[in-house]
């Protein structure tokens, strides 16, 4: 997301909640806020139907409660209000200024194809990666179909968050986050630095591609960063996944160069053939004359593909008085 403004509603640090309105957030089986007080029946603070729990890992924050579903949302998918929730805090979500927009874009175009099969590229993909999270990566590669282990997606393996005007802290938070709840991993693309870093702990440089079995090639940091380095990538990944317009392209491409190079043959085999049977008439009036030919004068007429020429030398043959004059 591009950027973020501070808390309203419910937070979970200090259990406040703010008064319902017109505009609240409201999740899948609550009346009005996302996030509700804590009570009783509704565990940490998480009302309605957003208090299931998924059987599986427990939740680091509370080691004796499981993880939440991966979609089992606190706030509504595309909600007007570009909301998310980090560490507790609702949070509003700023539409992105060229620079970040640009960035998102073409990494969004570059995972798409990049993905390796079996796989895809997704962007905006909300997440609950813990009982006080709720938020998307602005974009991931994750595994198609269901986990059997659980009945829902599967877990982003590959997430990415475009830094630009947002903060580090926010940015470190929900690496963090995801790489606790399972993402294997997370990868920054700092913007006004221009560098793209992998999130192992601390931000570490990436100065090699990314390698991993979720791509079906290497991604180098600057096709993240660059348009024309990302275009680059999309089109050896296109070429690899036999994509049918590239495929009709190369298989037209092949075709009109058989076409062309039958009429280019048949336009050289046409010239050879007059320029050999023109060099054969000179070499036989010259020999029914009585004229004698040297190996030299035989192969420089025999060779010479100039049909001007050789008409020329075929109009002297008959009055020369010596083959050596025709050249002259």
């Amino acid at each position: 997301m591009a950027g973020l403004a501070p808390c309203v509603g419910f937070c979970y640090g200090c259990g406040m909640s703010k008064p319902s309105s017109p505009h609240g957030l409201s999740a899948p089986g609550a009346a009005s806020y996302a996030v509700s007080a804590p009570s009783a029946q509704s565990p940490r603070g998480v009302g309605g139907a957003n208090g299931l729990r998924m059987p599986g890992m427990p939740d680091p924050s509370d080691p004796g409660r499981p993880w939440p579903r991966l979609d089992d949302h606190l706030v509504e998918p595309e909600n007007e209000e570009r909301a998310e929730i980090i560490d507790g805090h609702v949070v509003y979500c700023m539409a992105a200024n060229p620079e970040h927009a640009a960035a998102q874009a073409n990494l969004g175009a570059v995972l798409r194809v990049a993905a390796a099969p079996g796989y895809s590229g997704l962007v905006e993909l909300l997440t609950r990666s813990a009982v006080d999270q709720n938020f998307a990566a602005d974009a991931c590669i994750l595994r198609d179909g269901k986990d059997e282990k659980t009945g829902t997606r599967y877990l982003e393996d590959l997430a990415f968050e475009v830094v630009n005007e947002q903060s580090m802290s926010t940015a470190t938070k929900k690496a963090e986050r995801l790489s606790n709840r399972g993402v294997r991993r997370v990868f920054g693309l700092f913007v006004k630095e221009g560098k793209v870093k992998e999130w192992r702990g601390a931000w570490d440089l990436l100065t090699g591609p990314i390698v991993d079995a979720c791509l079906r090639l290497p991604l180098y940091p600057k096709a993240l960063l660059d348009g024309v380095e990302g275009e680059l990538v999309m089109a050896r990944a296109l070429i690899q996944k036999k994509n049918p317009e590239i495929e009709n392209y190369k298989a037209q491409g092949f075709k009109d160069g058989e076409t062309q190079g039958f009429k280019d043959g048949a336009a050289q085999g046409f010239k050879d053939g007059e320029t050999q049977a023109l060099s054969r008439a000179i070499l036989a009036f010259l020999s029914a004359r009585g004229l004698a030919v040297s190996e030299d004068e035989r192969a420089r007429i025999s060779t010479c593909d100039d049909i001007a020429i050789l008409n020329h030398w075929i109009s002297r043959a008959a009055t020369v008085s010596a083959a050596a004059d025709l050249f002259s």
